[in-house]
């Protein structure tokens, strides 16, 4: 997977997680559906990119 890889990894991982994983009502920062919609295939994308490297079963 290399150093580029992971980097993409961690990045989609601080993009999507606090914002469409866990919702905190008194936070100022909201995201629409259609935003919520591309956060979560971009964790879809990475999840099939690391499953690519995986042997046997789990590949996508």
């Amino acid at each position: 997977m290399g150093q580029e890889g992971t980097d993409k990894v961690w990045d989609t991982w601080k993009t999507c997680r606090n914002e469409v994983f866990h919702y905190f009502p008194e936070s100022p920062y909201h995201i629409d559906i259609q935003s919520a919609g591309d956060r979560i295939k971009m964790v879809l994308e990475v999840c099939e990119e690391i499953a690519s490297f995986l042997p046997g079963p789990h590949r996508a």
